[in-house]
């Protein structure tokens, strides 16, 4: 089985769709579509790395194909690149208005198209950390490439032998089906620990944090000194008042600094400006602490 990432290319221009499909092959694993219909019937069912959909389409165009996406909760996150022969600012501004990632204009020099969809995606990704390393903040663009980012900093931590606590918002479920994470458990090389609806409906009413960072220093196994700590999306601990849950959430990683030799904290981009510029700004006030 090919480990190549799925992409879908959506165009009616079938010389367009098997050109791209020839660039692309040596990088990806292409499935083409004529018509945005079954695009996103599939897209619901095999979530794709990316997808490349020309703007100008008889009945739904790229422009209402991207808001479709981004309406649904299944592929709402999923990155989407528009390819038009017109790259004026109007038609880029509609693109990111839509949720779109960006343009990438007809006639395109196939041998510079990987590396141009690549390069679209990177600058979606923000990746801080501090000067000696021990802190890192991410910030990904979709769930995928998030659980990506974990197995690879669980595995590099395990390799190093450092014990790897993985503090998470989702139930222990949603990793049932990942294979490298449940033996990193069994091997007892990862902790991971869930957290509990009453953190989150405590959080927002909490002067003190200290009750919290009690409840989770129960669970520590392991020397929190010589271990790593991975914390999944903090956007669970942001409500109503940013301003109020930026400064507890800033807060509540300076308590769990104290313990660890190591902290990255993974978060995806929302779908709301605002929370986006929350999550930037703890990311600069963590690394820079």
């Amino acid at each position: 089985m090919s480990d190549k990432k799925l992409i879908f290319v959506v165009d009616d221009d079938a010389d367009a769709r098997n050109l791209i499909k020839y660039s692309l092959s040596p990088h990806y694993h292409v499935m083409t579509f004529e018509t945005p219909t079954p695009a996103l019937k599939m897209s619901t069912e095999t979530r794709p790395y990316l997808i490349l959909a020309d703007i100008n389409m008889p009945n739904i165009d790229g422009i209402e194909m991207l808001r479709v996406l981004k309406e649904h909760p299944f592929t709402y996150d999923i990155p989407v690149i528009c390819i038009s022969a017109d790259d004026s600012s109007t038609v880029r501004e509609r693109i990111k208005d839509a949720g779109g990632m960006g343009l990438i204009k007809k006639p395109f020099d196939t041998k510079s198209l990987h590396s141009a969809i690549e390069g679209l995606l990177n600058s979606a990704f923000l990746h801080l950390k501090d000067r000696s390393g021990h802190l890192s903040y991410y910030i990904y663009y979709n769930r995928l490439e998030q659980e990506r980012l974990l197995d690879q900093l669980c595995e590099k931590g395990i390799q190093r032998g450092k014990k790897v606590y993985f503090l998470s918002w989702r139930k222990g479920e949603a990793y049932k089906e990942n294979q490298l994470l449940q033996d990193f458990i069994k091997q007892e090389q990862l902790v991971f620990l869930e957290v509990k609806n009453t953190l989150l409906t405590r959080f927002p009413y909490l002067q003190d944090l200290s009750p919290i960072y009690h409840d989770l220093k129960a669970f520590y196994v392991y020397p929190p000194r010589e271990s790593i700590l991975i914390i999944d999306d903090l956007r669970q601990l942001l409500g109503a008042d940013l301003h109020l849950m930026e400064q507890k959430v800033i807060t509540l990683i300076e308590l769990l600094k104290r313990d660890f030799a190591e902290i990255n904290i993974l978060s995806i981009k929302s779908r709301n400006k605002e929370i986006n510029n929350s999550l930037q700004k703890i990311a600069r006030e963590f690394v820079n602490s």
